[in-house]
């Protein structure tokens, strides 16, 4: 059974801090962060804050994402004398295509391969099929999404998304979260763990 990010925050906004509700979705989020905590589990992610009237562009924001978090793994890869493959979340075979042609033209393109440490392109997986992707769309939409929404559109916009109530996320799994991004740098070039990409205030970029 997968347990989904929009009934955790759908409760978290019904109820009180202090009631059974809450307490129980805490107590399974605590799980989850201490669950990657013991495991050594790195944080990498990338916020698109959507402009008022300005449509988002899929191709480019995924595969572009895609590339920076290639990056990423790489030199994490790097770190660690490894090799790893990428696994992300199956939308479909339209989307699947470009997300993976944009690792595609990096690894072999004629300079050589960007990303020698990872061993294939892409590949996808249903995420309630796997434990790993339901790891990260839980954190994604259950504390960075609600975190991010306060951060970045309180005072611009009032609807669900900036409800008073996730500042307790906010307070509860900042310093956990912070904690779990892993930086790096590329020719001189820091990439950090969570970034955004801000369009109501582009100097406003960073979460924490």
């Amino acid at each position: 059974m997968e347990v989904k990010g929009s009934d955790i925050r759908t409760d978290i906004r019904k109820h009180k801090l202090h009631s059974s509700e809450v307490k129980r979705h805490f107590r399974f989020l605590d799980d989850v962060l201490v669950l990657l905590k013991n495991n050594n589990a790195k944080i990498i992610s990338r916020i698109w804050v959507k402009g008022i009237g300005i449509p988002l562009q899929d191709k480019s924001i995924y595969t572009i994402t895609t590339q920076q978090f290639s990056i990423r793994f790489q030199k994490y890869l790097e770190s660690l004398n490894s090799t790893g493959i990428m696994i992300a979340d199956f939308r479909d075979p339209n989307r699947n295509s470009y997300v993976a042609h944009s690792v595609f033209t990096q690894k072999f393109k004629q300079a050589g391969d960007a990303y020698p440490l990872i061993n294939e392109i892409p590949t996808f997986g249903i995420s309630n099929n796997h434990a790993a992707l339901q790891i990260c769309d839980l954190l994604c939409s259950t504390v960075i999404a609600p975190i991010a929404a306060l951060k970045f559109c309180h005072g611009i916009i009032t609807n669900p998304h900036t409800n008073p109530n996730y500042n307790w996320i906010k307070s509860r799994y900042s310093k956990r979260l912070k904690a779990l991004q892993w930086h790096c740098s590329v020719n001189g070039q820091t990439f950090w763990g969570i970034t955004a990409h801000n369009q109501h205030d582009k100097k406003n970029k960073d979460l924490f």
